[in-house]
Protein backbone atom coordinates (compact mmCIF):
# COMPACT_ATOMS: atom_id res chain seq x y z
CA UNK A 1 0.00 0.00 0.00
CA UNK A 2 2.87 2.37 0.75
CA UNK A 3 4.17 2.22 -2.81
CA UNK A 4 0.71 3.04 -4.14
CA UNK A 5 0.47 6.00 -1.77
CA UNK A 6 3.91 7.18 -2.92
CA UNK A 7 2.78 7.02 -6.56
CA UNK A 8 -0.54 8.74 -5.80
CA UNK A 9 1.34 11.60 -4.16
CA UNK A 10 3.08 12.43 -7.44
CA UNK A 11 0.87 14.80 -9.39
CA UNK A 12 0.80 13.67 -13.01
CA UNK A 13 -2.34 15.34 -14.33
CA UNK A 14 -2.66 15.38 -18.10
CA UNK A 15 -2.40 17.98 -19.47
CA UNK A 16 0.51 18.50 -19.15
CA UNK A 17 0.97 14.85 -18.11
CA UNK A 18 4.52 15.17 -16.81
CA UNK A 19 5.63 11.76 -15.57
CA UNK A 20 9.40 12.18 -15.13
CA UNK A 21 9.10 12.18 -11.32
CA UNK A 22 7.27 8.84 -11.31
CA UNK A 23 9.74 7.28 -13.75
CA UNK A 24 12.66 8.55 -11.66
CA UNK A 25 11.09 7.05 -8.52
CA UNK A 26 10.48 3.60 -9.99
CA UNK A 27 13.47 3.34 -12.32
CA UNK A 28 16.06 1.99 -9.83
CA UNK A 29 14.87 -1.62 -10.07
CA UNK A 30 16.98 -4.74 -9.65
CA UNK A 31 16.22 -5.76 -13.26
CA UNK A 32 17.08 -4.23 -16.62
CA UNK A 33 15.13 -1.12 -17.55
CA UNK A 34 15.46 1.39 -20.35
CA UNK A 35 13.96 4.84 -20.85
CA UNK A 36 12.48 5.71 -24.22
CA UNK A 37 12.00 9.44 -24.56
CA UNK A 38 9.89 11.01 -27.28
CA UNK A 39 8.65 13.85 -25.08
CA UNK A 40 11.12 14.78 -22.27
CA UNK A 41 8.20 15.42 -19.89
CA UNK A 42 6.64 12.03 -20.59
CA UNK A 43 9.33 9.34 -20.73
CA UNK A 44 8.47 5.69 -21.20
CA UNK A 45 10.13 2.90 -19.26
CA UNK A 46 10.59 -0.63 -20.53
CA UNK A 47 11.53 -3.18 -17.89
CA UNK A 48 12.76 -6.61 -18.90
CA UNK A 49 12.65 -9.54 -16.52
CA UNK A 50 14.81 -12.37 -17.89
CA UNK A 51 13.40 -15.84 -18.23
CA UNK A 52 13.37 -19.14 -20.01
CA UNK A 53 9.76 -19.45 -21.21
CA UNK A 54 8.85 -19.65 -24.90
CA UNK A 55 6.23 -16.95 -24.42
CA UNK A 56 6.43 -13.37 -23.21
CA UNK A 57 4.02 -11.81 -20.75
CA UNK A 58 3.55 -8.06 -21.34
CA UNK A 59 2.27 -5.65 -18.70
CA UNK A 60 1.36 -2.26 -20.15
CA UNK A 61 0.16 0.80 -18.25
CA UNK A 62 0.08 4.57 -18.19
CA UNK A 63 1.43 6.95 -15.59
CA UNK A 64 -0.69 10.08 -16.01
CA UNK A 65 -4.08 10.93 -14.49
CA UNK A 66 -7.05 12.99 -15.59
CA UNK A 67 -7.57 16.51 -14.18
CA UNK A 68 -9.40 16.89 -10.89
CA UNK A 69 -10.87 19.62 -8.73
CA UNK A 70 -9.75 19.23 -5.12
CA UNK A 71 -13.06 20.68 -3.92
CA UNK A 72 -14.93 17.74 -5.50
CA UNK A 73 -13.05 15.21 -3.36
CA UNK A 74 -14.00 13.97 0.10
CA UNK A 75 -10.45 12.63 0.49
CA UNK A 76 -7.04 13.87 -0.61
CA UNK A 77 -6.92 13.36 -4.40
CA UNK A 78 -3.15 12.89 -4.11
CA UNK A 79 -3.55 9.88 -1.86
CA UNK A 80 -5.03 9.05 1.48
CA UNK A 81 -5.39 5.81 3.43
CA UNK A 82 -8.48 5.28 5.59
CA UNK A 83 -8.42 1.95 7.42
CA UNK A 84 -7.68 -0.60 4.67
CA UNK A 85 -8.80 1.59 1.75
CA UNK A 86 -6.79 3.88 -0.48
CA UNK A 87 -8.27 6.98 -2.04
CA UNK A 88 -6.76 9.23 -4.67
CA UNK A 89 -6.62 10.10 -8.34
CA UNK A 90 -5.19 7.04 -10.07
CA UNK A 91 -5.71 4.59 -7.18
CA UNK A 92 -7.54 2.21 -9.53
CA UNK A 93 -6.50 3.69 -12.89
CA UNK A 94 -3.58 3.18 -13.01
CA UNK A 95 -1.18 3.91 -10.17
CA UNK A 96 -2.50 1.09 -8.00
CA UNK A 97 -1.99 -1.34 -10.88
CA UNK A 98 1.45 0.14 -11.51
CA UNK A 99 2.37 -0.55 -7.87
CA UNK A 100 1.18 -4.15 -8.31
CA UNK A 101 3.34 -4.51 -11.44
CA UNK A 102 6.37 -3.17 -9.56
CA UNK A 103 5.68 -5.58 -6.71
CA UNK A 104 5.68 -8.49 -9.19
CA UNK A 105 8.88 -7.25 -10.86
CA UNK A 106 10.64 -7.08 -7.50
CA UNK A 107 9.28 -10.49 -6.48
CA UNK A 108 10.57 -12.02 -9.73
CA UNK A 109 14.01 -10.51 -9.14
CA UNK A 110 14.20 -11.50 -5.46
CA UNK A 111 13.07 -15.10 -6.05
CA UNK A 112 14.98 -15.52 -9.33
CA UNK A 113 11.81 -16.63 -11.10
CA UNK A 114 12.62 -17.70 -14.65
CA UNK A 115 9.45 -16.77 -16.57
CA UNK A 116 10.30 -14.07 -19.11
CA UNK A 117 8.25 -10.86 -18.83
CA UNK A 118 8.30 -7.39 -20.39
CA UNK A 119 6.70 -4.35 -18.79
CA UNK A 120 5.99 -1.15 -20.71
CA UNK A 121 5.09 1.87 -18.59
CA UNK A 122 4.03 4.80 -20.73
CA UNK A 123 2.72 8.32 -20.38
Amino acid sequence: MELTLDLLAVESVNPPGETTEIITEIEPLSVDSERFVVDPLKPNLVVRVPGEADTTLLYNGHLDTVPFDTDDWSYDPLGERIDERLYGRGATDMKGSLAAMLFVINAYAETETTHRSIYRLRS
